[in-house]
């Protein structure tokens, strides 16, 4: 509960008053709802009254009336009103919240990312805040104006009508409503989660399916990922199912209580007219206004199925708001950046004591490039990230300008400094698009020049130039097209220090050797270092580090 009440917090931050509106306008509307039915049983029972007394032609019907329209205006322009603010106000408040978790997600350990797949990241991230939106608008917004409303109802009814007609009215909706919710919210809440766990690994297994349809169809595995994907649809349904028949299954008992309530105020309220210590009109007023209350019971039917995966939601959200980065240095040092200097660097391998890297010194000065080499999955990457302040090491420090790199401003370190890892991000777009993520306001000229040193521009040109379409994750080029636009991307913004894990992958030995002599021309001061286990790229190294 405590998590549901840190994100209601959130969310309601920067839109209290319209939230406090338009709660008001949601009691309001069931105040006026109730009001209605009251006065119209009071209206209709009194002219019945003095229409059998002979009296009816004296009777006032037009003030009645007039009271009756208003308040079934009213209640229409009220609902409006509380419907275009509250959704209003949550969908900015929704807005807001995934845009700072999207933000807080960018600053998790790099490792973290790095085994996050970004379909299934914004997937979670999207369905836990679209489960939020059900938290002001169908579990605060309707428990606060059933509670106001039915409260009001029977203070006006103890005072119009009969006090304990008023209590038993207030203890039926309130008591006996509040049980069955409660009990529904019990009976649901395992199955509302697994039924939101089942929902998104659908979905996961969905866009794993059409991301990798082409490669399925070529190995002939597509009938069994369609097989999977559709047990898994399979068994959201069934949860979802059940699921359902509690949320129906409370619905019936809240009008169990709705008409339970109903039937003791008329017994009430009927032995005192026939008694003669109340006159029938004024017994309408209570039997009316209790039948209009069963209106406020009807949306907590909603809070069996919801609770469950809003607390999921809520804890989970909750997490990633607590994730925080390391803390930045407000300035970058003055003066001379080179050296990037190595001291006693330690390395781990994630989640281990095993090291992969111990000890390692190293002063890479400027224009100068240094070649890591070591056997598939020996730490190059690690040692990479480590470099570029990506990941703590486990003893020792790096340096950049006389700065440790995990100290910098992280503006103002990637201006210096760039990595290209192996498995680097395109979006869909053109190229244009691609390329400019790094340096918005690049010129045409000056993409075309990262795209040269990256021998890639001829063949952009040939494809359709800077306007070409890329679909989802740069396809439309080959792989050793896809890592040569990246490279052309990280030298946009004219590092000094250039981080490369194995760049010439996929390329055949002489664009290999062309890219790498174009490297350092385009950068002639800049410190290179390459992760590489080709020998084509021993070539271009002044210094070979072997882990």
């Amino acid at each position: 509960m405590s998590a549901l009440v840190r994100i209601l917090r959130i969310m309601t931050q920067g839109n209290r008053a319209a939230f406090w509106r338009g709660g008001a306008l949601a009691t309001l509307v069931l105040i006026m709802g109730a009001a209605l039915l009251g006065l119209s049983g009071w209206f209709i029972t009194a002219t019945a009254v003095a229409g059998l007394a002979g009296i009816g032609i004296a009777f006032d019907v037009f003030r009645p009336s007039a009271m009756i329209r208003f308040l079934a205006l009213g209640r229409a322009a009220a609902r409006y009103g509380e419907r275009l603010l509250t959704h209003d106000a949550t969908l900015a408040a929704l807005a807001s919240l995934r845009t700072t978790l999207l933000s807080r997600l960018s600053t998790a350990p790099f490792l973290t990312l790095g085994r996050l797949r970004a379909g299934e990241g914004l997937n979670r991230i999207t369905a836990d805040v679209d489960a939020l939106d059900a938290l002001p608008l169908r579990v605060v917004l309707p428990v606060v104006a059933a509670s106001v409303t039915v409260t009001l109802a029977a203070v006006m009814i103890a005072w119009l009508v009969d006090p304990m007609a008023a209590l038993l009215l207030w203890a039926g909706f309130t008591l006996g409503g509040g049980f069955v919710t409660l009990a529904g919210i019990r009976r649901a809440r395992d199955l509302s989660t697994r039924t939101e766990a089942l929902t998104q690994s659908h979905r996961a297994r969905t866009i794993d399916l059409l991301s990798a349809r082409d490669d399925l169809v070529a190995t002939g595995r597509l009938p069994e990922a369609l097989a999977v994907t559709e047990a898994a649809e399979d068994d959201r349904h069934r949860a979802s199912i059940a699921l359902d028949r509690i949320e129906r299954a409370t619905g019936r008992n809240l009008s169990l209580v709705a008409g339970m309530t109903l039937a003791v105020v008329v017994w009430q309220t009927g032995s005192l007219v026939l008694a003669g210590d109340l006159d029938p009109a004024r017994a309408a007023i209570a039997v009316f206004a209790a039948l209009a209350l069963g209106e406020a019971l009807m949306p907590l039917r909603r809070l069996a199925a919801e609770m469950g995966r809003l607390t999921s939601a809520a804890k989970r959200v909750g997490d990633l708001l607590d994730q925080s980065s390391a803390p930045e240095s407000t300035t970058a040092p003055p003066g001379t950046l080179l050296p990037l200097v190595v001291s006693d660097l330690a390395l781990y391998r994630p989640g281990t004591a095993i090291p992969i890297v111990s000890d390692l010194s190293l002063t890479l000065a400027a224009g100068t490039t240094t070649l890591l080499t070591a056997p598939s999955g020996q730490g190059k990457s690690t040692l990479l990230a480590a470099l570029a302040g990506l990941i703590d090491p486990a003893s020792g420090m790096v340096t950049l300008g006389g700065m440790p790199v995990s100290d910098w401003p992280e503006d103002a370190l990637r201006r210096r400094l760039s990595l290209l890892p192996q498995r680097a991000a395109l979006i869909a777009g053109t190229v244009a698009d691609n390329l400019r993520l790094a340096a918005p306001e690049a010129s045409d000229d000056g993409l075309w020049q990262a795209l040269d040193t990256a021998a890639l521009a001829e063949t952009i040109r040939t494809k359709g130039g800077l306007s070409l379409k890329l679909g989802p994750r740069g396809t439309g080029l080959s792989g050793g097209e896809a890592r040569r636009l990246a490279l052309a991307r990280a030298l946009l913004v004219h590092p000094e220090v250039l981080l490369l894990d194995e760049p010439t992958e996929g390329l055949d030995a002489a664009t290999a050797a062309r890219v790498l002599a174009n490297l350092r021309q385009a950068l002639p001061d800049a410190v290179l270092v390459i992760a590489a286990h080709r020998d084509t790229d021993l070539v271009e190294a002044d210094a070979i580090v072997t882990l």
